[in-house]
């Protein structure tokens, strides 16, 4: 398929430059200027659709996952968190957000030759790989945080909970990135 594709422009490129060719009225030097700068084109044409080939994935394995908050630990210490609204008696405290994003470091991971090595002055041996390797933070682990954000706000209630994963970009740097975390958001209330 791809090879039809690059006839039909090959094709296409001839057309309208044979077509321009008859139109110029122009001296020989120039038409063999001409001549050449059209073989330059149509060599450009029929290289500019090379697709890469791809493996073909032989199998799929399935994937099964549970995902759950736990709000036990908190509901022990008296501490009331929800989704929903609170139909109770209330002070209301404040609207909260509480954003976390793990912290990270940009670590060699491994190491190629440099085959600009003996050819340019100064270049090393080798080339250095590096990628960031991010540090792990569980929901539970913020929850917790945003919990005790909530306590020392007077609340013993988080109301209209809601979590999302959330990322955060590093950019205008050399080595860029964005850093995955969560926000957790809600209504923190004191019952009556």
């Amino acid at each position: 398929m791809p090879g039809n594709y690059s006839r039909v422009l090959v094709l296409t490129c001839k057309s309208f430059l044979l077509s321009l060719w008859d139109k110029l009225k122009i001296n020989k030097m120039k038409k063999l200027l001409f001549y050449v700068f059209i073989i330059v084109l149509l060599s450009g044409c029929t290289t500019a659709f090379k697709i890469a080939k791809l493996d073909e994935l032989q199998e799929i394995a399935e994937i099964k996952n549970f995902n759950s908050i736990d709000f036990t630990t908190y509901t022990a210490k008296g501490f009331f968190i929800t989704p929903e609204k609170y139909m109770g008696e209330y002070n209301s405290i404040g609207i909260v957000r509480y954003e976390v994003y793990p912290g990270a470091t940009y670590v060699k991971t491994s190491s190629i030759p440099n085959p600009e090595f003996g050819k340019t002055t100064g270049a090393s041996a080798v080339i250095f790989l590096k990628e960031w390797k991010v540090n792990y933070i569980s929901l539970q682990e913020v929850l917790g945080g945003m919990y005790e954000q909530c306590k020392k706000m007077g609340a013993d209630a988080l109301v209209n909970f809601e979590v999302k994963p959330s990322a955060f970009p590093y950019l205008g740097i050399s080595n860029p990135t964005s850093i995955n975390g969560y926000i957790i958001s809600g209504f923190a209330i004191k019952r009556k």
